[in-house]
């Protein structure tokens, strides 16, 4: 029996609506009417079969006719027994209902002032926390500007730190290009003081070569002399030991010799003529002696000559001996001369050259000394910014701890009056929650009185088809019989027309509301509503166009989803969120919850209302259904997407919805 219900019902508020009147039906709906014709030609075969059934239909009519009658006899003995006045209970019950549904109309304007004082209630609650926040931002905002402040602080004074670094380090490489000039000024003469050093070590080496080269040539020279001198010596030697006198001195001593024969021997010839005893004997006799004399003279003298040759070799040979070992003594003494002069020198050119290499050892340590002083004033200046520098750091670190002291002070009275508020806001939702949990205790007694309203009428109808079920039951026998005779007649007729008309109504239209009672069933009572209501709960994840996923519930217009033919649409418009029974379907390569009006693609591009799903229906891109199973009641959404209308909903190809069936 249908409960009929005012449209205005439909003003109802949505969490009452969805807890008492969900499994109500509205007023409303539609006819369809088609006509369906049919011509049949029976063969030779079903003739014969078809009397065969007449003989058989004319065996068996008088039985039907028999039973027939007996079952309207039974039929109306049985009218009497139970006697039910349906419009009075009908009236009695109308009146429960109405008494009831102004009950429940009470409620719910009890449920909407409750919902406008705990509006109220919380709309103060956050005023206060939009005051809260302002004062929480306030004061962040001046600690904020405290540490911005001290930020400016700390970079300026680390700005001049930094300018200072940067003039020190100026100032010390004027300082290190100054003894580096210096040092490279020295360095220079240094090198041009050992170049000369050099040049007279070269020019005293060259002086020297020539002299020894001169003393070398003496020595050769008086070498040579001498070397000759004892030759002849040697060779006047050899001539004497062979008795030969030198041929120079031998001439000299023979014509000495015969110019004192020619004077002794004439000068005696001479006087002997004068005195007149000159003869023959007498100049023989004196001849003799003049020649025995002469010999005797000649042979000392002889042997006097070859000592004295001797005597004068051995000289000359020892003053050739001599005068080489002076010329020997000479060049050893000048060659001293010469060394101990180049000596000098060479000590005098060494050291004006150490001079110079300790002058360019001196520079260098002076200029090493002043970098050092450089560099020790560099640290200790270095050090000193650094302290300045450290201690801006630490003046900024103290002011950032006070600002992030100071935050977190506001911060916990931030949270603590936020706590409070969320308490008293808390309080309110529960103080409505009790409210609404009353006037549920009062519409589940409501409830009761409606559903008991109709149940004296459902006992009056039992009782009274109990009554009648045996005269049915004989009146159903006769009709069986009858029917076969009625058929083996249509049959008999060989050829006929059979024109029939059948109706279908369909409820809830009009008002676009939820109709019929579901059950917990996955059926098709449903489908006349066409894709109006098919949606998905909260937590079903939507591909977007960027190949991310985004839950449903948190989809807005103008975001763009991805479609099944890969193209990216945008979402148009979103339905209003409702309640709804849902489904869990379970696929080989995916699951999801949706109503049962929800049209999904199959694997050949058509779309199928879930609630005509079959246990082996193949889904495109998950395959094919495994399960289906109820899941309760949900919050449900759902989108309209430009373009072809379709989005991806947790793997499956869902169409979108239609704007121009959804209701709020």
């Amino acid at each position: 029996m249908d409960i009929i219900i005012s449209p205005d019902m439909r003003a109802i508020d949505a969490a009452v609506y969805r807890r008492y009147f969900r499994h109500c039906r509205f007023k409303g709906g539609g006819s369809t009417t088609v006509n369906n014709t049919s011509t049949y030609t029976p063969t030779e075969y079903e003739l014969e079969m078809q009397r065969q059934e007449s003989n058989y239909s004319k065996a068996i009519a008088p039985n039907a006719l028999e039973l027939n009658n007996l079952a309207m006899n039974v039929l109306k003995n049985s009218l009497g027994t139970v006697q039910v006045d349906y419009n009075g209970m009908n009236k009695a019950a109308q009146n429960q209902i109405a008494n009831a549904t102004n009950g429940m109309n009470g409620l719910v304007d009890s449920n909407n002032a409750a919902n406008s004082a705990t509006n109220r209630q919380i709309g103060n609650i956050a005023g206060q926390y939009q005051g809260l926040a302002n004062n929480t931002a306030n004061q962040l905002g001046g600690v904020g500007n405290m540490y911005s402040v001290a930020n400016a602080a700390t970079n300026h004074t680390l700005g001049n730190v930094a300018s200072q670094y940067q003039g020190l380090a100026n100032s010390l490489t004027s300082g290190l290009g100054d003894l580096s000039k210096s040092f490279n000024s020295s360095t220079t003469n240094a090198n041009n003081a050992i170049a000369n050093a050099a040049n007279k070590f070269s020019s005293l080496s060259n002086d020297t070569s020539g002299k020894l080269g001169n003393l070398s040539g003496m020595y050769t020279g008086a070498n040579s002399a001498a070397n000759g001198a004892l030759s002849s010596a040697g060779n006047t030697y050899g001539s004497l030991a062979q008795g030969n006198l030198p041929s120079a001195y031998q001439q000299n001593m023979e014509n000495s010799i015969s110019s004192a024969l020619n004077n002794t021997i004439g000068k005696t010839i001479s006087n002997l003529g004068n005195r007149g005893v000159l003869n023959s004997s007498v100049t023989s006799s004196a001849l003799n002696d003049i020649e025995k004399n002469a010999a005797d003279s000649v042979a000392q003298q002889y042997q006097n000559n070859i000592n004295q040759v001797a005597n004068l070799t051995g000289q000359q040979a020892n003053t050739a001996q001599q005068q080489m070992s002076n010329t020997f003594n000479t060049a050893g003494q000048l060659g001293n001369i010469l060394s101990q002069q180049q000596s000098l020198q060479g000590n005098a050119i060494n050291q004006q050259a150490n001079a110079a290499q300790q002058g360019l050892s001196n520079a260098a340590n002076a200029a090493n000394f002043g970098a050092g002083i450089l560099g020790q004033s560099n640290t200790a200046q270095n050090n000193a910014l650094g302290q300045q520098a450290g201690l801006a750091q630490q003046q900024f670190g103290n002011a950032t701890n006070t600002a992030g002291a100071l935050g977190n002070i506001a911060t916990q009275q931030h949270s603590l009056y936020g706590d409070a508020l969320s308490q008293l806001a808390n309080a309110a939702q529960q103080q409505y929650t009790n409210s609404m949990n009353t006037n549920s205790q009062n519409s589940g007694l409501l409830s009761n009185l409606i559903n008991s309203a109709t149940t004296p009428i459902t006992t009056a109808s039992v009782a009274q088809e109990a009554a009648q079920t045996p005269a049915s039951n004989l009146w159903n026998m006769s009709l069986g019989l009858n029917g076969a005779t009625n058929n083996a007649l249509v049959a008999a007729a060989g050829k006929g027309t059979t024109n029939s008309t059948q109706t279908s109504t369909t409820s809830g239209g009009g008002g676009g509301f939820l109709s019929g009672l579901f059950g917990g069933a996955v059926s098709g009572l449903m489908s006349g509503l066409g894709s109006a209501w098919g949606c998905f709960p909260a937590g079903t994840m939507v591909k977007m166009a960027d190949g991310s996923e985004k839950a449903i519930e948190h989809i807005a217009v103008g975001d763009e989803v991805a479609t099944d033919s890969g193209k990216s649409e945008k979402v148009v418009k979103l339905m209003e969120p409702h309640y709804n029974d849902v489904y869990a379907v379970i696929c080989e390569k995916g699951h999801t919850n949706t109503t049962t009006t929800q049209p999904l693609m199959k694997a050949d591009g058509t779309y199928i209302n879930m609630g005509d799903l079959k246990i082996g229906t193949d889904l495109k891109n998950v395959g094919k259904v495994q399960s289906i199973v109820y899941s309760g009641e949900r919050r449900v959404y759902d989108l309209q997407v430009d373009g072809e209308n379709n989005y991806i909903a947790d793997g499956f190809v869902a169409q979108g919805g239609d704007d121009s069936f959804w209701t709020a």
